[in-house]
């Protein structure tokens, strides 16, 4: 997966410096002159190097080389920045990472990982800027969902900690719900924060292969700063695992200040008769979970989905 990754990098810086080639032999053809500037400052740089001359009158040279380009490049219709090399990713400079010396991903190598790897299950099509109103017919339901969503927002704006860890996304199907946690996961993933979504079925399975030895997300599933769980209920439950898999998950994650965000079409009472007090409680705990009932009609019976 880095292998690829890097490859992509590497393709997109490639790709910018060639454009910028083709932008700069078409500005020289436009205004000839700007290629003798770019020798002047050169020799420039070559001078203040030997010391020629100190480094107020270099930076004067410099300014006066500067403005004379944009000049040159505003009366051939060019843009001032033509002559630069462009950035598809201005944060990380299509490197990738930020931080210098604490080197760590950048939010576009986050999003594109994601957008590889289907394991992390985060989609680019469920998101804040593509949520719409549009397909509300009550608009009851419009304001609680859009009220849900504003919050979803902050939350996602305030990771890696937010006032309140934990989300707990209740109410029937097709009301948004996993619109809303795909959306602060692709969010968190943008700014630079690590999130995987998971469905409760591939986590109780994933959990079975771990008693197994056979699987080895259970650390991925404790440590990721952001998990959602979709669907939980949906999942068949096997006894002495999945509640205590749940359990152990929510709590360790909430000793370990990491963020979760619980999906599910059952109400609290449900969660509590399918799970017990524990889980329940975890999940439901205002000290450390904001919970968020939808409710209304299913959009998915409407022309599209929110």
């Amino acid at each position: 997966m880095n292998t690829e990754i890097e490859r992509i990098y590497d393709g997109i810086r490639r790709a910018e410096r060639r454009a910028q080639a083709q932008r700069t032999e078409t500005a020289y053809r436009r205004a000839p002159e700007l290629a003798a500037l770019e020798q002047e400052r050169r020799d420039v740089f070559a001078s203040a190097a030997a010391k020629r001359f100190g480094a107020d009158e270099a930076a004067e040279r410099f300014s006066r080389l500067d403005a004379r380009e944009r000049e040159l490049l505003a009366q051939a219709g060019l843009p001032a920045d033509t002559l630069s090399l462009h950035y598809r990713c201005e944060v990380c400079r299509d490197t990738g990472y930020v931080g210098g010396a604490s080197r760590r991903p950048c939010g576009c190598r986050l999003l594109l990982a994601a957008k590889l790897d289907s394991g992390v299950g985060v989609n680019d099509r469920e998101t804040f800027e593509r949520f719409s109103t549009e397909i509300y017919r009550d608009e009851g339901q419009k304001k609680r969902s859009v009220n849900a969503k504003n919050w979803c927002m902050a939350y996602a704006d305030a990771l890696p900690t937010p006032e309140r860890r934990n989300v707990l996304l209740l109410g029937m199907p097709g009301l948004g719900k996993s619109y809303l946690a795909n959306a602060v996961a692709y969010r968190a993933l943008g700014r630079g924060i690590a999130a995987r979504r998971v469905t409760a079925y591939t986590f109780v399975q994933d959990m079975l292969l771990a008693i197994q030895g056979r699987s080895r997300r259970q650390a991925a599933f404790l440590d990721v700063p952001l998990l959602v769980i979709d669907d939980l209920g949906s999942e068949p439950v096997i006894p002495n695992v999945s509640e205590e898999a749940l359990f152990n998950l929510i709590n360790e994650r909430t000793i370990r200040n990491r963020n979760t965000i619980v999906v599910t079409n059952l109400s609290v009472a449900a969660l509590q008769e399918r799970y017990g007090e524990r889980v329940t409680s975890r999940l439901t705990d205002r000290s450390t979970a904001q919970l968020i009932r939808l409710t209304g009609e299913n959009l998915r019976w409407s022309d599209g989905l929110c």
